[in-house]
């Protein structure tokens, strides 16, 4: 990874499938440019795929301010060695916000993250936004989910985890 000059504190977790990235981190990066509008601060788009040098360009074109890419990149995707890849540098980095798409690969790897660092996820989000925290006046991410078989829809919000992540359902954005 390299260091980038600016501070990056929305991040979204790239999908890569067969070279190409896959159409759930493309809306993503919207959602994070209008997450990071709000926070002031910059899009960062971490792709531990061993195509991501080929796509930095591409999710620069979709609005992410700096591309994080390993110095090594599996071959094959491994859940366990992506998800290494991607808590180390989520640890070193520091974003304030990590954001996975909910496919299959996401809905498997963002737990694994989620629990190696020890911060709260939310699955499934609907809706994201930037919310002040009453208790601390501190900007924090306002997760919607649908609850309770999808007859409620729940906004959560992780207080104590220095990393807010969640998975964003494909096609909200």
């Amino acid at each position: 990874f390299h260091e980038p000059n600016c501070r990056v504190g929305v991040w979204v977790v790239a999908e890569v499938h067969q070279g190409r990235l896959h159409p759930a981190t493309i809306e993503l990066i919207g959602a994070a440019r209008v997450l990071a509008a709000d926070l002031g601060v910059r899009v960062g788009v971490l792709c531990a795929d061993s195509a991501g040098r080929a796509l930095a360009d591409e999710c620069a074109a979709w609005g992410a301010d700096s591309v994080y890419l390993p110095q090594a990149a599996p071959q094959e995707f491994d859940p366990v060695q992506y998800a290494d890849i991607c808590g180390a540098a989520i640890d070193r980095f520091r974003p304030q916000i990590a954001l996975y798409a909910a496919t299959p690969r996401g809905r498997l790897v963002a737990p694994m993250i989620a629990y190696s660092l020890y911060c709260g996820l939310t699955a499934d989000c609907t809706e994201l936004d930037i919310r002040i925290d009453a208790d601390n006046g501190l900007k924090v991410l306002a997760q919607t989910r649908p609850a309770l078989g999808g007859n409620i829809m729940a906004t959560i919000i992780s207080r104590h985890s220095f990393c807010q992540m969640a998975t964003a359902r494909p096609g909200v954005f």
